[in-house]
């Protein structure tokens, strides 16, 4: 997953320029959303189904009886073959097709090596490199000699702190979307809120449905504020919008048991969680527009850029887990 995220940045960056940027780049938040809404869903309403419905079909299962979450994750496996088909079928490519540098992937093969040798100027004005097919040239343009690698483009002050931005974003989140459930599930006399499964699913997808508004809501604000007031809008609104889901637990804990307690509980759950979704989406969005102009959206270091930051932001979501 975290390679076709790298990808899929750079692929819509590729399609975008500045004017319509943040408004590509918030679809991904939005796609995040969707599995948001979707997933929680699946899994609470599908896990454990012979203890959930013990009056239906599922509760004669033997099989589902010896593997209650078989049907979650094979709901999960049909939709992700469904994408492959999808986007084999529909995806568009960006770059040419190039067989021959393909070869060079290869350590063994015996294929020409296209290397490029000088820059000349073509009738056009525009510059063109000439391949060498002796293998004895040098790489010449200024772009690609300037890439200087993984190592090199780390050097860069402005990609560094983009990439430092991200990870603080992954980690930020994961650690609540991993705290949340179990607060939710805890007894109430721990101070939990003592829900059950299909509950807690059903309040996650329903605060995640606030992730579809990314195209509308981030270009507005990102073109009246700026980048940098955004960032450090959602990062600040963020707080109190953390200390707010132990209130709503405390809430159901030490108020009598009954229906108005509960939902009131859940309204303000669902708005908080709402709320944290708006600004994740905000602070994602930024982000990842930090990181394509911190290469001037240059095609030739997006993948590296990006990669970079999705390794730093899968090892941000690793680190999360092991702190709650």
């Amino acid at each position: 997953l975290n390679g076709n995220v790298g990808v899929l940045k750079v692929w819509i960056a590729e399609f975008c320029d500045e004017t319509n940027a943040s408004q590509g780049l918030a679809t991904l938040p939005t796609a995040w959303g969707i599995g948001v809404v979707l997933g929680p869903s699946i899994g609470g309403l599908l896990a454990q189904p012979a203890e959930q419905y013990p009056n239906s079909v599922f509760a004669q299962s033997q099989l589902l009886r010896d593997y209650p979450f078989l049907l979650p994750c094979l709901a999960a496996s049909l939709i992700t073959y469904l994408i492959c088909f999808v986007c084999f079928i529909f995806a568009e490519e960006t770059l040419p097709y190039q067989p021959e540098s393909l070869l060079q992937l290869v350590p063994c093969s015996r294929g020409p090596r296209i290397q490029y040798t000088k820059v000349t100027s073509g009738p056009s004005g525009v510059e063109a490199a000439e391949a060498d097919e002796s293998g004895a040239g040098r790489k010449a343009p200024e772009k690609a000699a300037s890439r200087g690698g993984s190592c090199g483009i780390l050097r860069d002050r402005n990609v560094r702190g983009a990439v430092l931005m991200y990870c603080m974003c992954a980690l930020i989140y994961i650690v609540l979307d991993e705290t949340l459930p179990f607060l939710l599930r805890e007894d109430r006399r721990l101070g939990g809120g003592g829900m059950t499964q299909a509950t807690i699913g059903i309040l996650i997808a329903t605060g995640g449905a606030a992730l579809l508004t990314g195209p509308w809501v981030v270009p507005p604000l990102e073109r009246r504020w700026g980048r940098r007031t955004c960032l450090q809008l959602a990062f600040s609104l963020l707080i109190p919008i953390h200390l707010g889901f132990p209130f709503c637990t405390w809430l159901v804990s030490t108020r009598p048991p009954g229906k108005a307690t509960e939902t009131c509980a859940a309204v303000l759950i669902v708005s908080l969680l709402a709320l944290k979704n708006i600004l994740g989406s905000i602070a994602f969005t930024m982000a990842f527009l930090f990181i394509n102009s911190s290469v001037n959206n240059d095609s030739a270091r997006l993948g590296l850029v990006n990669g970079i930051s999705q390794m730093g932001a899968a090892m941000a979501r690793s680190a999360g887990p092991l702190m709650v």
